[in-house]
Parts: structure tokens; C-alpha cells; sequence
């Protein structure tokens, strides 16, 4: 027999995982391991990172245990307005980390938290984030 009404039950389920996610400490229910502020290799402004922002772009989703975050460029912004980008970044250790871009100018967030493309981050300053280094970030002592 098939159910016609299976909309509740799934509604349900969503709802616990959701809630079962944001209880993990992943994504914006939890504190994104890379909170504070950090200066970029390339001389850049420090970038400050926080629950809701990574610099200039939205903080819409992260999991600390996956080490990846889901942005959202600003409306105004120069390059792909609006888009959702999906970042990688290498375990902070002794006030460093790597981070690198995997896919971006997507249309939803949804699209960015589906993305399965990796990076290589054996040798982060040299190369392995698609055919370029990662950027090194180090924390700004506050």
C-alpha cells in the first residue's frame, strides 16, 4: 500500500536531523572553530571570522569536523554578486591556517553544501587548491 500522505513523517525526520546537526556543533547553532581575526599571505585587510561573517562574504553554513564553510558574496559585491561559495581549510595549529576555495559563484547554498570537490593540502603553500596555493592565514594577536 502507498501512503498519500507522506509529507508529515518527512517533515518529522528533517526536523530531528536538523536538530540532532545543530546540537553537533556543526553549522550556525555552533561557534565556527576559526572565530577571531586573521591576516592573510597576501596583505589583505585582516579578515575577522565570526558565526555570521568570513570577511566581507556571509557565513551561512559550516562543520568544524569536515573543516568546510558555506558563504554567501554580498549583494554589492564586485565579483559574483550573491553567490554561495563553498571553502575548505586545514586544521588550525600554532595560530595558522590553510584555506581554499573548492567551488564558488553557485546559486544556492544548497548547491555549495553538495559539492564534493576536494583540495589537496600536502603542500598548502605551494599548491593543491586548484592548480594554486591555499591562503595561509595567521591570527592577529588581539
Amino acid at each position: 500500500m502507498i501512503r498519500s500522505n507522506t509529507r508529515p513523517a518527512l517533515l518529522l525526520s528533517l526536523s530531528s536531523l536538523t536538530a540532532a546537526w545543530a546540537l553537533s556543533g556543526c553549522g550556525p547553532a555552533g561557534s565556527i572553530e576559526l572565530a577571531g581575526t586573521w591576516q592573510d599571505n597576501y596583505g589583505s585587510p585582516p579578515t575577522v571570522i565570526d558565526a555570521v561573517k568570513w570577511g566581507s562574504e556571509a557565513l551561512v553554513d559550516w562543520d568544524n569536523a569536515a573543516n568546510f564553510a558555506v558563504t554567501q558574496a554580498a549583494a554589492d559585491a564586485e565579483y559574483d554578486p550573491n553567490t554561495f561559495s563553498r571553502v575548505v581549510w586545514t586544521e588550525p595549529a600554532a595560530g595558522v591556517f590553510y584555506a581554499c576555495a573548492v567551488a564558488y559563484g553557485l546559486a544556492t547554498a544548497e548547491e555549495a553544501l553538495a559539492v564534493t570537490t576536494t583540495a589537496d593540502a600536502t603542500a598548502p603553500e605551494t599548491g593543491g587548491c586548484g592548480g594554486f596555493a591555499w591562503t595561509k592565514y595567521t591570527q592577529v594577536a588581539q
